[in-house]
């Protein structure tokens, strides 16, 4: 089952997060949303690390029902990785997503990431790095042994590029933000959301 979700490329090492985000608003809401535009919500600084929370504050911003699944404390993080972005941002993310009721702290399995697939949910995830805080990608499908997901590089740029479970949940399950998934159910609608 793949989800024909746009593709965008990464230019560099930095907007793997802005390709992402330009996927999903371009999937539900048919606007496309210039990459410098998006960090300008994110993260105005160049070249600092986003977190789930600061992804989350902008889609819903956006327009977009999501929710952030992270069994994880939110406030509490490695100080090594902190210093790597804006406090400030950070700070406020944590607020918007926290007062809003945007976080679920559970943590799902590779079997409720297919369920939400199958409903229609788009998923961000981050593959954990001890180089950097990882790398955001959008599945966009599953089958019985993996997933399939947008590599939108910068070395390369493959979309539906399928991945086995077990490659999957080593690089999923990876430090600083284990097991974390950003869920978009679609545009905001009343009290839910729509999907058209």
């Amino acid at each position: 089952m793949i989800i024909q979700v746009p593709f965008k490329e990464n230019p560099d090492e930095w907007h793997c997060i802005h390709s992402a985000i330009h996927s999903v608003a371009k999937h539900f809401l048919g606007k496309e949303y210039s990459l410098d535009y998006i960090n300008a919500l994110l993260n105005p600084d160049y070249k600092l690390w986003v977190w789930p929370v600061q992804a989350v504050k902008v889609l819903d911003e956006l327009g977009l029902f999501v929710r952030l699944f992270y069994k994880g404390d939110l406030f509490k993080q490695h100080p090594k990785y902190i210093k790597l972005t804006s406090k400030d941002d950070y700070k406020k993310a944590i607020e918007y997503v926290s007062l809003r009721g945007l976080h679920e702290k559970e943590e799902l399995s590779i079997s409720d990431l297919k369920k939400l697939l199958h409903n229609g949910v788009i998923l961000i995830v981050l593959f954990g790095s001890l180089k950097r805080l990882g790398k955001y990608i959008v599945l966009t499908g599953y089958d019985e042994n993996g997933f399939y997901f947008h590599e939108t590089g910068p070395k390369r740029k493959i979309p539906h590029r399928y991945i086995s479970n077990e490659k999957f949940f080593s690089l999923w399950s990876r430090d600083p933000v284990r097991n974390c998934v950003i869920a978009i159910y679609g545009r905001k609608f009343g009290n839910g959301y729509t999907r058209v």
